[in-house]
């Protein structure tokens, strides 16, 4: 996910965050009509679900996978308040992006993962649908919250709100993502002239 190449202490790094960033190699796959880059894609979202999601649905934003079997050597951080914490920002990447992996591969795997990263946000995140910059950070007053975490959690939402057949779990998104959107714009937009 980052490094230079042919580092070999810098190979072994995922991030959370790339899943964001699948949709260019499913694209890729449909314009040149090479499965390579859909199977890159498919590949590494399985591997950061398997890494990245624990048994409670909640997200290690950075893991450490061993270059020579893959498997999972530790949980790091950057942006995330710990290893053992649950970085806004991340998870919302996670929920927002695999619900597009579940869209293009139909393979159910990701639709839950998904699906287990919307419950712990729903069961965590404050009353007003908007994070704390990280879900184990101080509840405090003056902590930041992060409102770009609410505007793509509430993208991803809406997705699964079309991608779920069950009428209950599919209407239970659609509200978030809507109580979402109108938390971000009642009590988070600018206002004024923002460049002063």
């Amino acid at each position: 996910s980052w490094g230079t190449v042919g580092n070999p202490k810098q190979q072994e790094i995922i991030i959370i965050d790339c899943l964001i960033d699948l949709d260019l190699l499913y694209w890729a796959a449909r314009q040149t009509g090479d499965r390579k880059y859909s199977d890159i894609a498919t590949s590494h979202a399985g591997v950061t679900v398997d890494a990245a999601i624990r048994p409670d649905g909640s997200s290690v934003q950075v893991i450490e996978l061993d270059p020579e079997t893959g498997r999972k050597v530790a949980d790091r951080h950057k942006q995330g308040l710990s290893p053992q914490s649950c970085w806004s920002r991340g998870h919302a990447f996670g929920i927002y992006s695999l619900a597009d992996v579940y869209r293009f591969t139909s393979e159910v795997k990701f639709l839950d993962a998904a699906e287990k990263l919307s419950g712990y946000w729903l069961k965590n995140v404050p009353e007003d649908y908007v994070p704390y910059w990280d879900f184990n950070a101080p509840r405090t007053a003056g902590e930041p919250r992060d409102s770009s975490a609410a505007a793509m959690v509430a993208g991803g939402f809406w997705k699964l709100s079309k991608l779920v057949k069950d009428k209950a779990r599919a209407e239970r998104y659609r509200t978030a993502a809507l109580r979402t959107l109108e938390s971000l714009t009642a009590r988070y937009m600018a206002s004024g002239d923002a460049v002063g």
